[in-house]
């Protein structure tokens, strides 16, 4: 597929640029940066709906994509990010939380924890 045809359609193409892939695919999830010796490389997560995308981009091209067509089982479920899940832990802990707050918080991130291993 060229990169035309995987704008008009909705999907990640090698080769597109950043602007083209938020085009597609909006925002990320999150973004990872890691030198390997040959220059600075950036990994973009993005799940959307039951699809979960990795893509690497260099000097602001895209260079990999790897996806799960079937779906990760936590984007499924709708799980929470750790980030997420560590601002829940956060505010549970708050000093400003209140005891029955705290309790619900808790109670929600035990559930959490249990369905999305």
């Amino acid at each position: 597929m060229d990169i035309a045809a995987g704008v008009s359609a909705g999907y990640p193409v090698i080769g597109m640029s950043m602007y083209q892939l938020a085009q597609v695919l909006g925002e990320p999830n999150r973004v990872y940066f890691e030198d390997l010796g040959s220059g600075p490389r950036e990994r973009r997560l993005y799940r959307r709906g039951i699809r979960t995308y990795i893509i690497e981009a260099d000097k602001g091209k895209v260079v990999s994509i790897q996806h799960d067509a079937a779906g990760t089982q936590k984007a499924a479920r709708n799980c929470p990010s750790d980030i997420e899940m560590r601002n829940m832990e956060t505010t549970a802990s708050s000093i400003g939380t209140s005891d029955a707050r705290r309790r619900e918080i808790n109670r929600r991130l035990s559930e959490l924890r249990a369905a999305c291993r």
